[in-house]
């Protein structure tokens, strides 16, 4: 069954805000609730140990959040979860690979139009 969800810009900064604070309730803490098996919606992880990578994760959340307080976004984002019935034989596919292009140069915002990230 397929399910999407569209949300504003704005409501999925709001989002990413509350994470980051991490002021959502912790959903899985009793074992063999229903949501146990959930990861954390809170970026606590984020903030814990050492890692090189974590202060590039930090500085791309902060460039977001500056973007998002500079200038109010208008646009819709949808998230679609969609499921197939059965799961494809990828060993006996026949179809080709699309041909597929990476670059370290520039930014999605200049120079992605039409790429994904």
């Amino acid at each position: 069954m397929n399910h999407s969800i569209t949300m504003s810009q704005e409501q999925i900064a709001s989002f990413l805000a509350n994470a980051f604070f991490c002021t959502f309730p912790r959903r899985n803490a009793k074992m063999k609730s229903e949501y146990s098996t959930y990861p954390d919606i809170n970026f606590n992880r984020l903030f814990e140990g050492r890692s090189p990578r974590k202060p590039e994760k930090l500085k791309t959340l902060f460039c977001y959040f500056r973007r998002v307080t500079e200038k109010k976004p208008t646009g819709l984002v949808t998230f679609t979860r969609q499921c197939l019935q059965e799961f494809p034989d990828w060993e006996r596919s026949q179809k080709k690979l699309s041909r597929l292009h990476v670059t370290y140069e520039g930014t999605i915002e200049s120079n992605g139009q039409g790429m994904l990230q």
